[in-house]
């Protein structure tokens, strides 16, 4: 889709989670230990190309001239190559929400790109089915709770 370089981030509660560099060619998945409190999640994701220009600049210098006790100042045109670096945005998103994990909890912290401007960020719990099996409900207020549970939920963001 932008096959430049891309800048991710993802923050909880302020702090930035290491995510790998690079443009990924399938879903991340990212395992993180959180406390049963209100959390917030920040996801931000820009695809982007730089450039390098190069102009010549002109300007005047000036310095002292003359000979003896005679004294001037002079002037000279003079010229440099000035080199700049340009960022251009191809495609950025952003999106962000806030959840209060139950203790014990699993949960699936999912935020989907589309395009420029285009971004989503789902919650989901997951309750075992029997088995090696799963099924995830919305997180809110709706949510069962955890039986037999640890002190703390899991989150993992993809």
């Amino acid at each position: 889709m932008f096959p430049n370089a891309l800048s991710e981030a993802v923050r909880l509660d302020g702090y930035d989670i290491a995510l790998p560099p690079g443009v990924p060619t399938s879903a991340r998945l990212r395992t993180v230990r959180v406390r049963p409190v209100l959390s917030r999640y920040r996801f931000a994701t820009e695809y982007f190309h730089t450039y390098t220009t190069t102009r010549t600049e002109f300007y005047t210098e000036y310095y002292s001239c003359g000979t003896g006790t005679t004294t001037q100042t002079c002037s000279r045109s003079a010229q440099r190559q000035v080199t700049e670096n340009h960022h251009v945005t191809d495609a950025a998103c952003e999106a962000a929400m806030e959840h209060i994990p139950i203790a014990g909890g699993v949960y699936l912290i999912q935020y989907d790109f589309y395009g420029h401007g285009t971004c989503n960020v789902s919650c989901f719990r997951q309750l075992d089915a029997g088995g090696a099996e799963f099924r995830l409900i919305p997180c809110g207020p709706s949510e069962p709770p955890v039986y037999g549970g640890s002190s703390g939920g899991e989150v993992i963001a993809r």
